[in-house]
């Protein structure tokens, strides 16, 4: 999808108004990131797929006033003939929270507390032969709530592979060896080894892939080549379909247009505007 050396992405505006609610699907020593142009995967689900990976850069910034909440996020890719890396880094910040206190039945203000989240994705995969991919994702998580934090890292493992020329095996596992959160009061929580299966069926234009996972719902996650230039990504959970998030794509080469809409348990929505810029000529 894209062209040229790389993609410079620059969130320029956020129609957000929707708040987080529980675990999503992705484990959050991740990143939430796009499946791959043109193959129906993300790498933080089979790192793997950084094998399919455009060279590209993405600078995004989201911030939400209502909440005083921001999102900063870096993410380069770099594939190479028979060995790809990418990295991906995401910065949270939820500023101003009121420090309350019941003083006579009332409710009062004493203080502000902030939270920071931080999180970091190095990913390698290689070609071992013919149709075969293997690779990893070494992971960092720390976050900080006033004067408490938690860390952990971890390793995910993955492996693709294609019996058919369009057909695509997969198989992930997710915190080898289960992935330890220490928080600073001394609590530890565990974070269980998890597989992950894919199906994939991928062409010039279009691709979907069925994930299936024990511990995670279900999805079906495609993408598709509309028209010159246009391109929609939909990944919908098998047993909430209503909760789809959607994707659009709006190549007028050098700049990109991109559109992404997402809907929770609660029916509300999460949308934002991103623009892009081709710097590889």
């Amino acid at each position: 999808m894209f062209k040229g050396w790389g993609t410079f992405i620059l969130i320029i505006g956020s129609l957000a108004f929707s708040v987080p609610t529980g675990e999503g699907a992705v484990d959050e020593l991740k990143l939430n990131i796009e499946a791959n142009p043109g193959f129906a995967l993300s790498y933080a689900e089979n790192p793997a797929a950084v094998a399919f990976t455009d060279p590209s850069i993405y600078l995004s910034r989201i911030e939400r006033a209502d909440w005083q909440w921001q999102t900063n996020r870096l993410n380069i890719s770099l594939p190479g003939k028979h060995w790809s890396a990418a990295v991906d880094v995401r910065y949270d910040a939820l500023d101003n929270l009121p420090n309350t206190v019941e003083n006579a039945g009332r409710f009062e203000t004493t203080s502000t507390f902030s939270q920071q989240k931080t999180a970091a994705l190095v990913s390698l995969a290689g070609t071992l032969a013919s149709g075969l991919w293997v690779g990893t994702n070494l992971k960092a998580y720390s976050e900080k709530i006033a004067d408490q934090s938690v860390q952990g890292s971890g390793v995910d493992v993955g492996v693709l592979w294609a019996p058919l020329s369009n057909i695509f095996l997969g198989w992930s596992r997710s915190d080898v060896g289960d992935t330890k959160q220490i928080a600073s009061t001394g609590k530890i929580d565990v974070k269980l080894a998890s597989d992950l299966f894919s199906v994939t069926w991928r062409n010039l234009d279009a691709s979907v892939s069925y994930l299936a996972s024990i511990d995670e719902p279900h999805l079906v996650r495609g993408q598709f080549h509309l028209l010159d230039g246009v391109w929609l990504a939909a990944t919908l959970p098998v047993n909430a379909p209503q909760n789809v998030a959607l994707q659009l794509d709006l190549k007028l080469d050098p700049l990109t247009i991109r559109y992404t809409t997402s809907f929770s348990d609660l029916n509300s929505a999460e949308s934002q505007l991103t623009l892009g810029w081709n710097i590889g000529g």
